[in-house]
């Protein structure tokens, strides 16, 4: 069986309370206590927590933690913004693009004119060719013919 020592070790060192509580008991504090109204119980608190942030350690770290916060925040919101104003320009540029590609009937002038040919051709202007044999498909319908 192991032995066990009687010798008593003492903790020393400080010695922080982790919750604050307001000394009720106090003839002072009686004295004074009146009915605290919502905002005033808030403003308490509030002050209760600064004080707390205020007196614990590490305060640096928690400042160099707030300022980060408020950075990302500014961020967040700098890129919120820029976003918004592509979407914006993205949306102006497409309305400004449809609208100009729509052949507009007072601006659209007829410049030659399709003529069909005995022989099943078709001339236009000083082109003349055959519809039957295509040569390939471009975009937005267009045809190559021979």
């Amino acid at each position: 069986m192991p032995e066990y020592s009687t010798t008593r070790l003492q903790i020393t060192g400080r010695v922080d309370p982790v919750i604050h509580l307001p000394n009720h008991t106090s003839p002072a504090n009686n004295a004074t206590l009146k009915p605290l109204s919502h905002s005033l119980s808030v403003d308490k608190e509030r002050e209760g927590v600064v004080r707390y942030v205020m007196g614990a350690e590490n305060l640096e770290l928690k400042l160099i933690m707030a300022g980060l916060t408020l950075t990302m925040g500014a961020m967040f919101m700098y890129i919120m913004y820029q976003v918004r104003e592509l979407r914006h320009q993205s949306s102006r540029s497409s309305s400004t693009s449809s609208t100009q590609s729509l052949p507009s009937s007072t601006n659209s002038k007829v410049t030659a004119i399709a003529e069909e040919l005995p022989d099943g051709k078709v001339r236009v202007g000083k082109i003349t060719f055959d519809v039957n044999q295509v040569l390939g498909k471009g975009c937005e319908g267009t045809f190559v013919f021979k």
